[in-house]
């Protein structure tokens, strides 16, 4: 996924990745080692995921 995004973006152009949260960190490092700022926000952290789907996501799966 980090390649082909990479190969498809063209100077100073952004992108907007959505992912797992056990993927993240991953993807992170290979943007970053193509040289590309990497901002990683959680979903479940932001202010506006009070409901009971966002809860449980901070609580894990289970």
């Amino acid at each position: 996924m980090a390649r082909t995004t990479v190969d498809v973006l063209e100077p100073r152009q952004k992108a907007l990745v959505i992912c797992g949260a056990i993927h993240y960190s991953g993807l992170q490092e290979r943007f970053k080692a193509h040289g590309l700022e990497v901002v990683v926000l959680h979903v479940s952290t932001e202010p506006w995921a009070r409901n009971s789907i966002m809860k449980s996501m901070k609580e894990g799966f289970h």
